[in-house]
């Protein structure tokens, strides 16, 4: 008898708190623009598909930890304090196992931009990247020696060093 009155309360209960959310879902574009970043040997795009409440976006390039950045981006332009948040999924199989999602915060749309970004990678590397407290360097996590390490290069790309060596 418990188990009878119980579930209809937290079905009910369940309807009550995530009504509102269904009230919430957004149709529009919430990114000021698209495009690509740099010499894309493809043309990326940039799709919201409104049932799904999700964005495809398709691109080429080349990798972002270096001198010039070849990505598709889309971006809207924000001040102040914010938080992000992406549910990160590859669609496929790509072509080069260091294919990277996610977001990121740019100075600019240049190709060779200062910025901070929290990635993840096709063969499954969880990856972000910080600058020093004195902005001279940018701290990230690679499994490029096989293994995971914690790795230290100047925001123009030179100077890459492993520092658990």
């Amino acid at each position: 008898m418990a188990i009878r009155i119980i579930t209809p309360i937290l079905i009910v209960r369940a309807l009550l708190v995530s009504g509102p959310l269904w009230s919430q879902q957004y149709s529009g574009n919430i990114f000021d623009e698209s495009g690509d970043i740099g010499r894309c040997a493809i043309k990326g795009s940039t799709e919201f598909v409104a049932e799904r409440q999700e964005y495809l976006l398709t691109g080429s390039g080349d990798n972002i930890w270096f001198g010039e950045d070849q990505f598709h981006f889309a971006w809207k332009k924000l001040k102040g304090d914010f938080i992000l948040r992406a549910d990160v999924r590859f669609i496929g199989e790509g072509s080069h196992a260091h294919r990277k999602a996610g977001w990121m915060i740019r100075r600019s749309l240049d190709t060779g931009s200062p910025h901070v970004s929290g990635t993840v990678h096709d063969d499954g590397l969880d990856d972000g990247s910080e600058y020093s407290p004195d902005g001279r360097y940018i701290y990230f996590n690679s499994v490029r020696t096989g293994t995971m390490q914690l790795w230290r290069m100047k925001p123009d790309g030179s100077e890459v060093r492993c520092m658990n060596v």
